[in-house]
């Protein structure tokens, strides 16, 4: 027995110094790069205080001048120290080191890393997504040392960065453990992908030119528009607005885009049953982004989240255009492969199933493009090149309005980007010209009409933004006055709903009345059940309304018996969106819901000319 204790004492104070032993949780590494600053990340256990040495590179040095320090102030485990006020497209040298408060030091090696040039010049960056570790354990390693061997300037990694971002142990041991190599020199930039789960795991290791997780950069003659497809991108939305903003403004050659889900795919079966079905062309949250990727001159869109490789032709208004977009689908970084559809698709130019990654080459007008597989091999390339008379020098206005629709009139404004420029409108659908109207405020429209705008600075004319109104008539509302606020609704349950039932073959479960539109207060199960929503809705205008439905899983919401928004299906969490010209009064109301599983979500909001985006309250619900 005695020796029993020996042993377990020996073991726990082993085990104990062990685990105060300083140590690299993760090692060094770089993100959010840009012309002026670096930020340098790390994590450490225990606690420490983290110290970053740096300074310029210089010839013919026999080792780094490392001149600069910054020395966190507190003690922590995880470590994020931006280095400022460098010099544009400059090489530097780091150092990261950690001491904890009984001095015991943990020193890394010296590392080269560069600031984001001012001035045009060639440049390289690499393509992954995808990432997340699932049979093959080595691949995301090896697709990223690969990339690595071609010196890129930066890289982005388009989403699905872990199988599941709550997981820490995924981000470190997982995802930036085995880009090590790539990451503690070249800044990686991130989109958030539906397995990211918009985590704080995320937000924690991965850093960008914004606390959001949509943003732009610009490297050189291009900028970058990251967004977040599973956040809303209806038009209205403000991640909507901020992009269509942020094209509008943007006066580079070059224009990128990168979301996880894709526009375009040719997938087995994640839009639709191959064997048995027609397939969507690509995912249904991106389309309201296509038109603003035409509208304002996008080049190329990156996506994932199908773990395969697909690049569609140039695409403009849904078929092949030599002046259209390319979309690029590069979800090969080491989730399990995917196959595409038996039967070819119109928009496909190449599809390959095959762990991967992309390397893009910018000069001047000139893009380069190829995808390299998992052995090395280079299995598609194109070339894209701009004309002088391509390469914009003004911005694109935007036209604002709520709606392109309404009932007697409709006021919009006019948002030009340009400085002392003058933006010019037709009503006619004619172009506009110098001689056109000249926009002096709030445009004030009571005919359907053809409104085009484009801005004018000297003999410079920028691209037309153009909008079709429409004069429609209101549906009347109903002689009813009811007093009761809420809605009744019926509750149903199943199995292996994929779709909405049919409710009049379906079983009624119980029935009832709610306050407001609640799942919660009223499902007796976690998955496989549905419920359906009635009653009146009060508006008081005569106006076009827009509602928005936010579900997991699928919904339908009619009113006046008239399909409004059609949501159906399983999915996860996703907003669709309808208008409807109400005049003032009762209208009907019926909404249906279904949950599959995994997870549950139910929200319905609308809009008018007068306020913005909101939840239905509680007062304007009747039964």
């Amino acid at each position: 027995m005695k020796n029993f204790f020996i042993v377990l004492f020996i073991f726990s104070t082993t085990a104990f110094s062990q685990k105060e032993k300083l140590n690299f949780l993760v090692k060094p590494y770089v993100q959010n790069t840009s012309a002026t600053s670096i930020t340098i990340l790390w994590e450490t256990n225990p606690a420490s205080k983290g110290e970053v040495q740096f300074g310029k590179a210089e010839l013919d040095k026999n080792s780094p001048t490392l001149d600069q320090k910054i020395i966190q102030d507190s003690f922590s485990t995880m470590h994020v120290i931006e280095l400022k006020n460098l010099e544009p497209g400059k090489q530097y040298f780091y150092k990261a080191l950690s001491c904890t408060e009984n001095g015991d030091t943990l020193i890394y090696n010296i590392l080269p890393i560069a600031t984001f040039p001012y001035v045009e010049q060639p440049f390289t960056f690499a393509v992954f997504s995808d990432s997340q570790q699932q049979e093959d354990t080595l691949a995301w390693n090896k697709i990223s040392n690969m990339a690595l061997m071609e010196r890129p300037n930066f890289g982005l990694i388009v989403g699905d960065l872990v199988e599941r971002g709550e997981d820490i142990n995924m981000w470190r041991n997982q995802f930036l453990s085995k880009a090590h190599e790539f990451m503690k020199s070249i800044p990686l930039f991130p989109v958030m992908g539906n397995h990211d789960n918009n985590d704080p795991n995320y937000f924690k290791y991965m850093k960008s030119r914004s606390e959001k997780s949509y943003y732009t950069f610009t490297y050189c003659n291009a900028q970058f528009f990251i967004i977040d497809s599973n956040l809303e991108l209806e038009p209205g939305s403000e991640q909507y607005n901020w992009l269509e903003e942020e094209l509008a403004k943007s006066k580079t050659d070059w224009k990128i885009a990168a979301h996880h889900h894709p526009a375009y795919s040719s997938d087995y079966d994640d839009y639709g049953n191959s064997e048995t079905s027609l397939r969507l062309k690509g995912d249904p949250v991106i389309l309201p982004l296509i038109p603003l990727y035409e509208k304002y001159n996008v080049d190329v869109v990156f996506s994932g989240h199908i773990h395969s490789y697909e690049r569609t032709w140039q695409i403009a208004n849904d078929k092949v255009d030599d002046d259209g977009v390319v979309y690029i689908q590069t979800g090969g970084a080491g989730g399990n492969l995917e196959k595409s559809a038996v039967m070819r698709s119109w928009f496909t130019a190449k599809v390959k199933s095959a762990h991967n990654f992309c390397l893009v080459s910018v000069n001047g007008n000139q893009l380069y493009f190829c995808a390299i597989d998992y052995s090395g091999n280079l299995f598609d390339q194109i070339k894209l090149k701009k004309e002088a008379d391509k390469l914009l020098t003004l911005s694109t206005p935007v036209i604002r309005a709520h709606n392109n629709k309404f009932i007697d009139e409709i006021n919009v404004t006019i948002e030009d980007y340009n400085k002392n420029a003058e933006a010019r409108f037709t009503f006619d659908g004619g172009e506009p010209s110098i001689n056109s109207q000249l926009y002096k405020g709030q445009i004030r429209i009571n005919e359907s009409c053809i409104l085009k705008v484009s801005s004018f600075v000297g003999n410079l004319k920028s691209k037309t933004s153009k909008m079709f109104f429409e004069k429609i008539e209101g549906q009347n509302g109903y002689a009813v006055n009811p007093t009761n606020n809420g809605l009744n609704y019926k509750y149903y349950e199943g199995t292996n709903w994929l779709n909405l039932p049919d409710f009049e073959k379906t079983k009624e479960i119980k029935s009832g009345a709610v306050g407001n539109i609640s799942i919660t207060e009223i499902k007796e199960r976690e998955d496989q059940f549905a419920i359906t929503y009635g009653g009146f809705i009060r508006v008081d205008d005569n106006d076009v309304y827009t509602f928005y439905v936010r579900s997991d899983d699928g919904t339908k919401l009619y009113i006046d018996d008239q399909l409004v928004v059609d949501n159906n299906g399983s999915h996860s969490a996703r907003t669709k969106y309808g208008s409807i010209a109400l005049l003032a009064g009762y209208h009907k109301f019926y909404l249906e819901y279904f949950d599959n599983v995994e997870g549950e979500e139910l929200k319905v909001m609308f809009k008018s000319s007068k306020y913005e985006r909101r939840e239905i309250k509680n007062n304007e619900l009747f039964r």
